[in-house]
């Protein structure tokens, strides 16, 4: 059966007044031949095309992809290029490839699907070699049809996730009642005017008789800092003010892990402005800032010391063409002398066995195929490996020694007063195992660190903030980044008083539309009376623009159930159930739209209503043990005891003995008599966690409980 379904609408003459001064990269031809040549070649002009047989690499002649978790036939019919997968719900049918993605070290497919959908196939097409092969990008996973990971789910659907960045003046249209999107671009590929805006303007102006403005039409221009090098010095130096920001945010929109607050911004616009991008968070990044997912170079970037010197992209990259400026290790010694970085005694290799980029910029293989290297330029680190798990660039080649080892080589090979530099990364380590050193606001209050790095640090001291750390907090929200002032306002509603209320309410007309955004969600759990009648313009303008924000996004899971909390808080609640019951029926397996709602219908005194809400949670999510918690936390307050330890029990199970969990159900054991059933839960949860006081505190008195007879 194939699937027919209108294509998606492209640029036409109708497309929005904002976007008509789009022409085209075909335009910039004429006058920018050299570039426009480069840019064709590059990743960037084929990011995205019409699926034909000059854009697709892929071998489409009747081959079976079968690897045991998905089974793919692509082939061809003409000019169409054809795939039979299993649908979404789980019957097999034929699709038409509707667009080729990417280009090298793999070319993904888009099909098009009901709703406007454009859904990636998670089998792509690895192109690093003439032969070609395809892989899948989920390789050893069952998703089955109706899971967010199946090719068909929500993870890839390519309106939502990738589009924005492949193509030019994209614009998601998602319509939340419907269901459907009407998305549409003006130019598929990353195109010259992604970088440069619209130029419209420029093209005019050019073909005027007067004379062009200094900005040639556009709203910024994009140059490229001159570097010089004094004779005998170590580094180079720029010849004037760096501009580094401005370049970061033409780049950083595509190339940040970040969360999209507006529709169509145009190139050049402050980042915080129409982007609230992610700090140092665990899972993201290892914790002493080392890549760990898919980042996208931004964050590493901004920690490094080349970002704080005014070190720019294109400084290294072709902006056009895409590839370095200089191969190998020519490119770092333009700046960092020969005489001192080139040779043995900085490295202790031979310099033919070693590459600059092999220590100081390591891999991570995304997407099976996909390396990408480390931004940070930070110097390798192999006792923070030894301390605390991390990984560092020495063991990339030396995979025959230790991490004590490699220190230890290193330590040799220095003078006898040399010490490693002090890291945050004990600290931020010992504050996601639970546990704060002393040493975490000690390093949130250094300004010689970078924006992201201090932003991660205010964010984990304002989640356990003490008395000490007040002024801290305070003065993070003057802070000059955008960044630091949005993680202290992330952890305010945890513990919001007098004196915090004031910094959430001042934050509503900051400068960026981000931290406005930030000031309205920390201020979700103060009562509309409670804020001042001067606050009060400041408030509704900038709950309109969370409101435009979360309407923006409401194809996502996770913006529907924002949508349900912001409603709550306002005395909504219908509104707020509403919009749970939405985000569970079009994405039924995200547990934070159980968990909030089921939690909502208890504040509301709907005690049945929550326990039907994870219940239906369960039927999906059987294996979350947040929502066996819930569910048996739910039976207590109905005084179930028969119907709630199960549910407590397996929470603890499924959790590996969780703390928290561990701890109530050993509660709930002992109030029914069962105290050595109690301490031995608690005993395997303190072997887990070690440093959880509260479980080791009860287990003491637990243990003396029954010493004295029970």
């Amino acid at each position: 059966m194939l699937v027919a379904l209108a294509p998606v609408t492209l640029a036409d003459a109708s497309r929005p007044a904002q976007h008509a001064q789009f022409i085209g990269s075909q335009s910039c031809a004429g006058c920018h031949q050299p570039q426009f040549q480069a840019w064709q070649k590059s990743h960037h002009h084929q990011a995205m095309a019409v699926a034909s047989s000059e854009t697709v690499l892929a071998d489409f002649s009747n081959i079976t992809f079968d690897d045991g978790y998905q089974a793919l036939r692509f082939f061809r019919d003409g000019e169409k290029y054809l795939v039979d997968a299993e649908g979404i719900d789980g019957a097999r049918r034929t699709f038409q490839i509707a667009y080729t993605f990417g280009i090298e070290p793999l070319q993904q497919y888009l099909v098009e699907m009901a709703g406007g959908r454009l859904q990636a196939l998670t089998v792509a097409w690895d192109t690093r070699d003439g032969e070609g092969r395809w892989f899948n990008l989920r390789p050893g996973e069952s998703n089955a049809a109706g899971s967010p990971l199946h090719w068909t789910g929500s993870a890839y659907t390519a309106n939502a996730m990738c589009i924005e960045c492949h193509s030019t003046a994209f614009e998601k249209n998602y319509d939340a009642d419907a269901d459907r999107y009407a998305s549409r671009w003006h130019e598929a590929g990353v195109g010259c005017e992604s970088c440069h805006g619209p130029g419209g303007d420029h093209r005019a102006m050019m073909s005027a008789d007067s004379p062009p403005a200094s900005n040639l039409g556009f709203d910024f221009r994009l140059s490229r800092e001159h570097w010089t090098r004094a004779e005998g010095a170590a580094i180079a130096v720029p010849q004037a003010q760096s501009p580094s920001e401005l370049m970061l945010d033409v780049c950083a929109p595509c190339h940040s892990r970040r969360a999209t607050l507006s529709d169509a911004p145009l190139p050049g616009d402050p980042l915080f402005d129409h982007y609230r991008p992610s700090w140092l968070e665990d899972g993201l990044y290892y914790a002493d800032g080392q890549i760990h997912d898919e980042v996208f170079v931004w964050g590493s970037f901004t920690q490094s010391r080349m970002h704080a010197v005014g070190v720019t992209c294109n400084d290294c990259h072709d902006p056009h063409g895409m590839g370095l400026r200089t191969e190998g290790d020519g490119l770092c010694l333009g700046c960092h002398s020969p005489e001192i970085y080139s040779g043995d005694e900085h490295s202790f290799h031979e310099p033919e066995h070693v590459a600059c980029v092999d220590c100081h910029m390591p891999a991570t293989t995304y997407m099976e195929v996909d390396p990408r290297r480390d931004h940070r330029f930070s110097i390798p680190r192999p006792d923070l490996s030894e301390q605390i798990g991390v990984p560092n660039a020495c063991a990339n080649c030396h995979d025959d020694m230790t991490s004590q080892q490699l220190a230890d080589a290193i330590r040799a090979a220095q003078p006898d007063d040399w010490r490693p530099r002090d890291s945050i990364a004990p600290a931020v380590h010992a504050v996601r195992q639970g546990r704060r050193t002393p040493a975490l606001a000690r390093w949130a209050a250094d300004k010689g660190l970078s924006a992201i790095t201090r932003a991660t640090l205010i964010a984990e001291v304002g989640e356990s903030a003490q008395p000490a750390d007040l002024a801290l907090l305070a003065a993070a929200h003057q802070d000059e980044d955008p960044l630091v002032r949005i993680a202290a306002l992330s952890t305010l509603p945890r513990r919001l008083d007098r004196q915090t209320l004031q910094h959430a309410l001042n934050s509503l007309t900051d400068e960026r539309k981000s931290v406005r955004i930030e000031a309205v969600r920390a201020l979700l759990p103060v009562p509309a009376g409670v804020i001042e009648s001067r606050h009060r313009t400041a408030h509704l303008k900038a709950t309109q623009e969370y409101e435009e924000t979360l309407a923006l996004n409401a194809d996502q899971a996770q913006s529907l159930v924002a949508l349900a909390e912001l409603r709550a808080s306002q005395g909504r609640m219908q509104e707020a159930l509403a919009a749970f019951d939405r985000s569970m029926s079009r994405h039924p397996y995200f547990l934070p739209a159980y968990a909030n709602s089921a939690d909502l219908r208890r504040q509301t005194g709907d005690e049945a209503g929550a326990r039907r809400v994870l219940k239906r949670g369960l039927q999906v999510l059987p294996g979350e043990p947040d929502l066996h918690f819930a569910l048996g936390l739910a039976h207590v307050r109905n005084q179930n005891m028969t119907a709630a330890m199960p549910a407590l029990a397996e929470a603890v199970r499924l959790s590996g003995s969780g703390p928290n969990y561990a701890y109530t159900y050993a509660i709930a054991l002992e109030s029914q008599g069962r105290l050595a059933s109690a301490i031995d839960v608690l005993e395997r949860a303190v072997e887990v966690s070690p440093n959880a006081e509260q479980l080791s505190s009860l287990l003491e008195n637990y243990r003396a409980k029954l010493a004295r007879g029970g």
